[in-house]
């Protein structure tokens, strides 16, 4: 970005931003901005949560769980979806207490069973669950979801467990990287990892930010770190918004040229009506296009308030454009879903197998996090599909999902290897790098037909014989 806009290096607006009125004025901006997007209500516990952690002396870590609590009492559902609301009504109408607000109250019980888990975890480091979070929390949600689904078949009313079983698998990685950092050597209070479980400045399933301990870290240390940090989240939160425009305008365009979504131009082919090679590759580049302009969008509002609130966080997704190898696209595209991979899929294969065999340990390892590690968390994230759509058609229709994390971490292995042998190369020169950023973009887009289509309805079958006829090889 231009020099023009860097405020955090202007001393003036330095100086003004560590003063009570450049303050004020600088909260009032990004208020301005941040309500284009959410809730007036939810504008006023983000900008209430951040000054609370950005100034406050004392007591700071009960501050921030305040803030989140605030927010995830006014967004009780933000990990919900179609499939699971469809599957509440369903079951659940009538009702004399709201859904939203068994949810509430849900949250609020898990709350503190987290921190009750913590404080063991605490005083057992050497306890299975301290050791093993992941291993010891997904066959927990598996054992709970199976129940779920068998009370489910025998007709008896299973919203009170479950609810908190979505829960607990949608905060499962919040509360892994809170295990891990009350085991560290210097462990930070239960009651900023609780705050940091979808802390208010928001996340999806994937925390932007990981855990207390990584982003006590990025504090700012004094006045003027902190302004700097600040300005640099008013102005990420305004580039948001221009990512926003563009992914709603490219939509709009695609839709008055007459290029179908790829969900609809993958099904006209099924049903025997194709829509033209060029139609049908126009509406993967734009999904493609959409996706990636959305998920920047998302991951700068979130790093944005993060900033606001103090932690000099580093963006979620960084000129992905950039990218020159399948690997460097990873880093890039989606930051902390990478790190949360690495973290809890990479590092435990790498440090245990093939240790006499770098180069088969790194390809191990990263197939490991890229593909059973990426297919672990979707398939999570989305657990209620076992419930509404039973266990076997459920895992079926996961079959393309497996496919496309198969695919993409042989591709992001083979990447590694290939830039490990050509580090000491020369890379540059222009055509080299259109070259490499047509193999990556181009492989992206080949695959998303079959990893960007939430739909598990769409089968393997009719992706895979999309895919052969926009290459020609099927009629």
């Amino acid at each position: 970005m231009s020099t023009a806009f860097a405020l955090e290096q202007r001393p003036t607006a330095i100086d003004f931003a560590t003063t009570p009125l450049g303050r004020s004025v600088l909260f009032g901006c990004f208020g301005a901005l941040l309500a284009v997007s959410v809730p007036l209500r939810m504008v006023i516990v983000v900008l209430g949560g951040a000054a609370c952690s950005a100034f406050a002396f004392t007591g700071r870590a009960w501050l921030i769980l305040l803030a989140t609590l605030a927010a995830l009492m006014l967004d009780p559902a933000w990990y919900s979806n179609e499939t699971f609301e469809a599957f509440l009504a369903e079951r659940y109408a009538g009702e004399l207490i709201s859904i939203r607000t068994i949810e509430r109250v849900t949250l609020l019980c898990f709350f503190v069973a987290s921190a009750v888990a913590l404080a063991y975890v605490r005083r057992r480091p050497q306890s299975l669950f301290a050791r093993r979070p992941v291993l010891t929390l997904l066959v927990a949600i598996a054992v709970l979801t199976l129940l779920v689904w068998q009370l489910d078949q025998l007709g008896l009313g299973a919203l009170w467990l479950a609810l908190p079983t979505k829960i607990l698998a949608s905060f499962m990685w919040f509360l892994c990287y809170a295990v891990v950092d009350q085991r560290s050597k210097q462990p930070q209070p239960i009651a900023l990892s609780l705050g940091l479980l979808r802390p208010f400045w928001g996340s999806w399933s994937a925390p932007i930010g990981k855990g207390a301990s990584y982003v006590s870290r990025f504090r700012a240390e004094d006045a003027r770190e902190l302004a700097c940090t600040q300005l640099k989240g008013l102005k990420l939160l305004a580039w948001s918004l221009v990512l926003q425009l563009a992914s709603k305008s490219l939509s709009a365009a695609a839709d008055g040229a007459g290029i179908p979504p790829l969900e609809a131009a993958v099904r006209a082919y099924a049903e025997g009506a194709p829509a033209g090679r060029t139609a049908a590759w126009a509406a993967l580049i734009v999904a493609v296009t959409v996706g990636a302009l959305e998920l920047a969008m998302w991951g700068h509002r979130f790093v944005a308030c993060a900033r606001l609130a103090g932690f000099a966080l580093r963006r979620s997704t960084w000129r992905p454009l950039q990218s020159r190898t399948l690997a460097d696209f990873w880093n890039r595209y989606y930051y902390y879903f990478k790190e949360l991979l690495v973290d809890f899929f990479f590092y435990p294969t790498f440090f245990r197998v093939f240790k006499k065999r770098p180069r088969l340990r790194t390809f191990c390892a990263t197939f490991m996090a890229a593909g059973v590690g990426n297919a672990i968390y979707h398939f999570v994230r989305n657990v209620d599909f076992v419930w509404s759509l039973g266990p076997v058609q459920a895992i079926e229709g996961y079959g393309s999902y497996a496919f496309y994390c198969t695919l993409l971490a042989l591709g992001i292995a083979i990447s590694q290897l290939r830039a490990d042998a050509r580090a000491d190369q020369n890379t540059g020169g222009v055509v080299r790098s259109l070259w490499s950023f047509a193999c990556v973009w181009g492989f992206v887009v080949c695959l998303h037909v079959f990893g960007g289509i939430d739909d598990r309805s769409v089968s393997f079958t009719d992706r895979w014989f999309f895919m052969l006829h926009q290459f020609g090889v099927r009629s």
